[in-house]
């Protein structure tokens, strides 16, 4: 069997909700198999750069961006 492990939070109802992303980064490597996908959107873009470096301390590594209107969704993995 061959299974992909989706994780997916959105942070849209705050501008500070971006920190709830970051808080919970340091859990996301452990819960997620090697081949797994986090998904996080809600992201103002002005804070894309927090959330990637928070990403890269914890192990994830940034695999797709997209923006529209000022809101960012981020597709990580797991750093191989």
């Amino acid at each position: 069997a061959f299974f992909i492990n989706v994780v997916y939070l959105h942070s849209y109802f705050f501008s500070s909700s971006f920190y709830i992303i970051i808080m919970l980064l340091k859990d996301i490597p452990g819960k997620l198999e090697d081949n797994g996908i986090f998904l996080a959107s809600g992201i103002i873009k002005e804070r894309q750069a927090d959330i990637e470096a928070a990403a890269k301390e914890v192990g994830m590594q940034v695999d797709h961006v997209d923006e529209k209107g000022g809101w960012v969704v981020m597709q990580m993995s797991k750093v191989k």
